[in-house]
C-alpha cells in the first residue's frame, strides 16, 4: 500500500479528496478539530464532533487500517451499519461521520489484491492492546472509558453542539408553554361559556320568581276576598297558605343548592385555569432565566478570552522589550531618557536611565540622569542614592554640581 484516499461523497466537503503517505501514518483524526487530520468545517458539518473518529494503522501489517468511534455524541457508521468499538477498514467501505451526517469512502492506492469486501467485524479485546486502544462502549455509559489524548478520560463538547442542545431544551420548554398557555385558554373561554350560562339561569330563574310571586300575591288577594265574604271558612285557608308557604320554602332550597353547586363549578374552574396560568408563567420565566444564564455565560467567556489576549500581548511586548534592549548601548539608553524627558515623560525616562546604569555601571552619566528624574518623580530618597553614587564614579571636576544637586536632594528627603 502506497496511499490512503479519502474520497468525500456528502457534506460540506463534498467532491474533495485527503490523500496521505500510508507508510508514514499512524493515525489519522477526523473531526472538527483544528489539528485533526481530517477536518470539517464546524458552520457546515456541526453534527460531527471535535475528534469524532480515529483511523488506526495496524503495526503488524502495513496495508491494513482500523477504524474506531472516539465515543462521538451521534455515533459512527461503517457501511451503513453502527460501530461500537474498532473494526478493520476495508478497500471501498463508505464511513458515515454521525446519524445524518457527512460522508465520505476509503480507498487505498494500489487496492489490495483481494477486492471482495470483509464483513465487518469485532476487534478482540487482545488486538485492541496490541494497538494501545482501549473498545468503546455504547453512547451514553454511566461511566465512559478514557480515550488516548483525553484528559480526564472525557472530550470536551463544541460550541456547536452545545448551542444544539440549549436550542432543544429551549425548544421543548417552549413547546410545553405554549401548550399551557392554550390549555390555560381554553379553560378560560369554558369559564366565560358556563358564566354566560349561570348568568342567564339566574336571570330566568328571578324571572320565574318573580312571576310566582305575582301569582301568589294574586291569589292570596282572591282568598281574602272569599274571607269577607265567607268568614268560616278560615281554618281552611289557613292550612291552604301554610301549605303554600312551605311549598315555596322548598323551592326556594332547591333553587338555593342548585345555584350554590353551578358556582361552586365555576370558582374551581376558574381556580384551575389560574393555576394553569401561573405554570406557564413560571415556564415562561424559566426560559427567560436560561437564556439569561447563558448570556452571561457568552458575556464571561468573551470577557476571559479577551483577558488572555490582553495579558498574552502584554507578554510578547514586555518580551519584545527585553530583547531590545538588551540590544541597546548605553549611549543609546541615555538618550532615549533625554528624548523621554524632553517629551514630558519623566517616568519613562527614569526607566531608560535605570537600564542604562545595570547595562554599564561604571558610568556616573547614568547615575546623575536617573537622579534628575527621580527628583522629578518627587522620589528624593532614591535620587539622594543615584546622586550619591554619581559623585563618588564622576571626576573631580564635576563633583562640585554633583554634590550640590545632592544636598538639594537630601534637603528635600528630609522635608
Amino acid at each position: 500500500m502506497q496511499k490512503v484516499i479519502i474520497r468525500h461523497l456528502t457534506g460540506g466537503r463534498a467532491h474533495q479528496v485527503d490523500e496521505f503517505p500510508a507508510d508514514s501514518v499512524r493515525e489519522l483524526i477526523v473531526g472538527r478539530d483544528a489539528g485533526a487530520a481530517i477536518r470539517f468545517e464546524s458552520d457546515r458539518d456541526d453534527l460531527v464532533s471535535r475528534q469524532h473518529i480515529k483511523l488506526i494503522r495496524d503495526v503488524s501489517r502495513s496495508d491494513a487500517f482500523q477504524i474506531l468511534d472516539l465515543q462521538s455524541r451521534n455515533g459512527t457508521f461503517l457501511n451503513h451499519q453502527r460501530i461500537y468499538s474498532a473494526v478493520a477498514l476495508n478497500h471501498n467501505d463508505v464511513v458515515q461521520v454521525g446519524a445524518g451526517g457527512p460522508e465520505f469512502r476509503v480507498e487505498f492506492q494500489p487496492p489490495p489484491l483481494n477486492m471482495a469486501p470483509k464483513p465487518t467485524r469485532e476487534v478482540s479485546p487482545e488486538s485492541i492492546a496490541s494497538i494501545g486502544t482501549r473498545a468503546t462502549r455504547e453512547s451514553f455509559p454511566s461511566s465512559p472509558p478514557a480515550i488516548p489524548g483525553f484528559v480526564g478520560g472525557s472530550r470536551p463538547v463544541g460550541k456547536a453542539t452545545v448551542e444544539r442542545m440549549l436550542g432543544d431544551v429551549f425548544g421543548r420548554v417552549k413547546t410545553e408553554s405554549n401548550r399551557t398557555l392554550s390549555v390555560a385558554v381554553m379553560a378560560l373561554v369554558a369559564i366565560l361559556a358556563v358564566g354566560s350560562v349561570t348568568w342567564l339561569f339566574l336571570r330566568q330563574l328571578r324571572a320565574e320568581q318573580i312571576v310566582a310571586q305575582e301569582r301568589n300575591v294574586a291569589r292570596l288577594q282572591e282568598v281574602n276576598e272569599e274571607l269577607k265574604k265567607n268568614p268560616a271558612a278560615a281554618d281552611s285557608v289557613r292550612e291552604q297558605i301554610a301549605r303554600l308557604e312551605e311549598q315555596l320554602k322548598a323551592a326556594d332550597q332547591r333553587n338555593d343548592a342548585n345555584v350554590r353547586a353551578l358556582l361552586k363549578e365555576v370558582k374551581d374552574r376558574a381556580e384551575e385555569a389560574n393555576a394553569e396560568r401561573m405554570k406557564a408563567a413560571q415556564a415562561r420565566e424559566a426560559v427567560r432565566e436560561a437564556q439569561r444564564q447563558e448570556q452571561a455565560r457568552q458575556q464571561e467567556l468573551a470577557r476571559q478570552e479577551l483577558e488572555t489576549r490582553k495579558q498574552e500581548q502584554s507578554k510578547r511586548e514586555a518580551a519584545a522589550q527585553k530583547e531590545a534592549m538588551a540590544n541597546e548601548t548605553f549611549e543609546s539608553l541615555l538618550s532615549r531618557a533625554t528624548e523621554q524627558f524632553q517629551h514630558g515623560h519623566p517616568k519613562e525616562a527614569f526607566g531608560f536611565s535605570q537600564l542604562a546604569v545595570s547595562k554599564d555601571p561604571g558610568r556616573w552619566e547614568g547615575y546623575e540622569l536617573a537622579g534628575q528624574m527621580a527628583m522629578k518623580l518627587k522620589a528624593y530618597d532614591v535620587a539622594v542614592s543615584m546622586f550619591q553614587v554619581a559623585v563618588a564614579k564622576a571626576p573631580a571636576d564635576t563633583r562640585a554640581d554633583l554634590e550640590s544637586d545632592l544636598n538639594d536632594a537630601k534637603e528635600k528627603a528630609r522635608k
